[in-house]
């Protein structure tokens, strides 16, 4: 029982002051001569009301001794020393209840400490005052000290026992507190009048079956219900109980009553002890159940959960994302940075759909469900959350790296759970197969199916073409801004087409997310390389023709330690000059690898080649990574040249590019050059060189160097 301060209206504080006094008027009979009683509930209730009131609880409790006084004609004399006694056991039980509590406690626990700290010390104290207050002013004088201190002992503990716990239940929650167990509530009191109306119908004594009944009517809500209705239980068995034996035939004397009394009591703390234990049990088998569907790291919900919760709504939108290369990121930048970095995208997904449940289905793959009931509206949170990923960089001890999501958004209209994360899993595949955004709405799950079908069979083709040799090598020029110097050679970048089986020349946006979902990349370009060094050695006046050949390098083939020195071997065994080469890596690429990016940068360097930076402006880790590692070329993105001439923007990015690039002695490339008018623009930014349509197509290698 926790303690806590709230502010009570005055109408319930007259409430409590009249039901005081209804309490102790009830409570006189409790005794043969009715001028005492073995159970005295002020302590009880004003202890339960200062845990949740304050100060107020004890002062409604002396409001409804003074109501009870002038209505009943007790003495006068008899209101101080009650006050005091209820005030002071009020008082030092919370004290000490506040001083044993802990965080955390279990509910065993906290029942413990509630009635120890009431009845016991509580009860002991207001005893004290009471015996203390009788023996000095020579009433009951015939009764030594230490029976009477036992008498109001009893008294003031079984208030406590009593009314207690109720009375904190229900200043703290009102009646809403009785709300859990109301089914069970009918039900008990249907026992509850059947059993009693029994006794009084048939006149029968309860002598001898006090406890047995009381045990009937008190272990089920022990069992069963919250403590408030535990307590509500036990007070109406206790005084139908006393109101049964009062109201007998049979002679009985206080040492009689007395005896039942302390029964009572007894068999009330086994119950409250019982209900604590009851209750901790409840609750443990509920933090089990939630933490079987729950994600230990995180705390969303997992794929349990999120099978239920599908099995339960149909015709509603569901959000899948996947974080790429998660294993990658976890060895970059340490297993402890990349957890945090998945306790912070969980955190994100709680707060940007606090209505949707959000699971954690495995390392780096979350979904929402539902995220939307229409597919349109979806889409747009699928393009909101892709865009607030794409690229984001999270930083570990020494390693930075940029997250690469994949999101897939599909109508949840099967109640096979099973079928629906399966086609989320197909719209993952297909959607990172895109060139452009990853994401896949899907509409149709047989579409899905053919979409991955048709990835799968490219995988194939992909890895037959690599085979069979049937991959191209294309050639666009590079073209110098101002007029070359002589003997410059011709400059181009080496680009790569698949030549089908039937004929058809294919460009890379078809088969290249395949090879990248197959892991192919790497071998694409060893065999980009080989052969380009194959055919340059076949072509000794190409070679003397060429002055740079660009060879894009995936992040696949940065992140190979073994790459550097292969390219050695290779360049030696076709006698090619290593200077007429020039490798691209592009710079989300090297700085998700960046330890190993540099020794590649710097051993191609050693060997003579030279090194660009490609897609440049486009990182967020842009200038520190130019500060770390010795480039030779600035490759800007085409997306600052294409809308140059119509955006200031595109413009200062390509001015500033241009400044660092000539502070740092670099050359810089400009991609996608369309026209004239982007080439003039350019020229007058001091770019070096231009690559796009504008200043040349890409060719079969062959036909560039037979012009």
């Amino acid at each position: 029982m926790e303690a806590q301060t709230r502010q009570p209206g005055i109408g319930a504080l007259a409430l409590i002051a009249v039901a005081t006094a209804l309490a102790l008027t009830a409570s006189r009979l409790v005794s043969v001569s009715g001028d005492a009683s073995l159970i005295w509930p002020p302590l009880g209730i004003a202890y339960g009301l200062m845990l949740a009131w304050g100060w107020r609880g004890p002062l409604a409790v002396c409001a409804g001794l003074t109501l009870w006084v002038l209505v009943t004609g007790q003495s006068l004399l008899l209101l101080p020393v009650a006050c005091l006694e209820v005030s002071a056991g009020a008082l030092l039980a919370t004290w000490l209840q506040r001083r044993l509590q802990r965080a955390g406690e279990r509910s065993l626990a906290a029942t413990t400490r509630f009635y120890f700290a009431g009845a016991l010390v509580g009860g002991a104290l207001s005893a004290l005052v009471g015996a203390a207050s009788f023996h000095f002013a020579g009433l009951h004088a015939e009764v030594p000290f230490g029976q009477l201190l036992l008498v109001f002992w009893v008294a003031e503990a079984m208030g406590v026992l009593v009314f207690g716990g109720l009375a904190f239940s229900l200043a703290r929650d009102g009646f809403a507190a009785l709300r859990p167990d109301a089914d069970l509530a009918r039900r008990w009191l249907l026992l509850f009048a059947g059993v009693f109306g029994l006794f009084w119908l048939t006149h029968a004594s309860l002598e001898g079956v006090a406890l047995p009944l009381m045990g009937l009517l008190v272990v089920w809500p022990a069992m069963r219900a919250q403590p408030a209705f535990l307590n509500f239980s036990v007070l109406l068995v206790t005084a139908a109980m006393l109101a049964s034996v009062l109201a007998g035939d049979g002679p009985i004397t206080n040492r009689d009553l007395l005896e039942l009394v302390l029964q009572i009591a007894g068999f009330t703390v086994l119950a409250q002890l019982l209900n604590a234990v009851s209750l901790e049990r409840r609750r443990m088998l509920e933090r089990e159940r939630e933490s079987a569907r729950s994600d230990l790291l995180t705390g969303l919900a997992n794929d349990r959960a999120l099978r239920e919760q599908l099995a339960a709504v149909a015709d509603a939108a569901l959000l899948v994302v996947r974080v790429e290369d998660m294993t990658g990121l976890a060895d970059l930048l340490g297993a402890v940075a990349a957890e945090e970095a998945e306790i912070i995208l969980a955190r994100e997904l709680r707060e940007r759909y606090p209505e949707a449940m959000v699971a954690r289905l495995d390392r780096g793959r979350y979904a929402v469900f539902p995220v939307a009931a229409s597919l349109e509206r979806a889409q747009a949170e699928a393009e909101s959350l892709y865009a607030a990923w794409e690229g984001r960089v999270f930083q570990g001890d020494a390693e930075r790296a940029a997250l690469r999501p994949t999101v897939a958004v599909l109508m949840s209209r099967d109640r096979d759970a099973g079928r629906v994360l399966l086609a989320a899993d197909l719209a993952l595949a297909v959607a990172v197969a895109h060139t452009g955004e990853r994401i896949e709405i899907a509409v149709d799950t047989a579409d899905l199916m053919q979409a991955r079908r048709d990835l799968l069979r490219r995988q194939e083709e992909v890895k037959e073409a690599l085979a069979e040799r049937r991959f191209l090598l294309y050639a666009q020029p590079i073209v110098p801004v101002a007029p070359p110097a002589s003997g410059e050679g011709l400059h181009c970048e080496i680009l790569l087409r698949l030549r089908q089986v039937d004929g058809t020349i294919q460009a890379p946006f078809y088969f290249f997310p395949a090879a990248e979902r197959a892991l192919l990349t790497g071998a694409i370009d060893r065999y980009v390389i080989r052969e380009l060094l194959q055919w340059l050695a076949a072509h000794p006046e190409a070679t003397r023709r060429l002055g740079k050949c660009a060879i894009n390098l995936t992040g696949w083939s940065v992140s190979d330690p073994t790459l550097a020195g292969w390219i050695r071997e290779q360049v030696s065994l076709h006698g090619i000059p290593a200077a007429k080469l020039c490798f691209e890596i592009t710079e989300s690429q090297a700085i998700a690898s960046r330890e190993v990016a540099g020794r590649l940068v710097e051993s191609l360097r050693e060997m003579g080649s030279s090194v660009s930076l490609d897609d440049f402006g486009t990182g967020l880790a842009t200038f520190d990574y130019l500060k770390s590692f010795p480039f030779d070329y600035l490759k800007i993105d085409g997306a600052f040249v294409r809308t140059l001439l119509d955006s200031p923007v595109d413009q200062a990015v390509v001015q500033s590019i241009t400044s660092v690039a000539r502070t740092m002695g670099l050359l810089t490339i400009a991609e996608f050059v369309e026209n004239d008018r982007i080439l003039e623009a350019l020229r007058g930014y001091g770019v070096d060189y231009v690559q796009g349509y504008g200043v040349g197509k890409p060719v079969p290698l062959t036909e560039l160097f037979s012009s």
